[in-house]
Parts: C-alpha cells; sequence; structure tokens
C-alpha cells in the first residue's frame, strides 16, 4: 500500500503495469486501439471492517495522475536528467 497524510505528495513511478493479455491479443498485429477515457480509485482500509472502501476525492484530490500507454513495437518512454533550465522553469516535477 501507499500510505500518506494529508499535504503529502506521492510523485513516484510504478513501472510496467501491463493491459490485460485478452486486450493485448486482440489489438496484436498493428491494429489500433481509441482509449476515450479512464478511471482511477484512490481506497482506504476500514478500520472496522478491514474491507477497502473508495476515498471522497475531496479527501484525496490528485490532478498530477498521469499514464502512459504504449505498444511493444514502435514506441518507448525515455527518462531524461532534469537540467537547471528545467528546474528553473518548474518543468522538473520531482525528478532527478
Amino acid at each position: 500500500p501507499i500510505e500518506t497524510v494529508y499535504s503529502q505528495v506521492h510523485w513516484i513511478s510504478h513501472g510496467k503495469m501491463p493491459l490485460p493479455q485478452n486486450i493485448i491479443d486482440r489489438f496484436a498485429n498493428g491494429k489500433l486501439m481509441a482509449i476515450t477515457g479512464y478511471e482511477v480509485d484512490q481506497v482506504r482500509i476500514d478500520e472496522s471492517s478491514g474491507e477497502e472502501v473508495s476515498v471522497p476525492i475531496t479527501w484525496a484530490y490528485n490532478h498530477h495522475y498521469v499514464t502512459y500507454v504504449l505498444n511493444s513495437k514502435k514506441a518507448r518512454l525515455v527518462k531524461k536528467k532534469t537540467t537547471e533550465e528545467m528546474k528553473k522553469r518548474g518543468l522538473h516535477h520531482g525528478a532527478d
């Protein structure tokens, strides 16, 4: 689990998280897929029941959520070092 308290920021890559195999198979061999939206849910463990419950967006608003969807053949994500110029302009968002 990722544990934070009010005012803390969690800005760490979680690495590769592959799509389900049936989706990969369906769009293999160069087929195009249009993603028109996606949803995320932040949850917490209810202390009385031990079950996951959704966290109200007013408790944990995350306007920096981002995802990258890359194909296996033609695209790649490259992590670059942060330059001093990027830092001065506020373009590093906590990167190295």
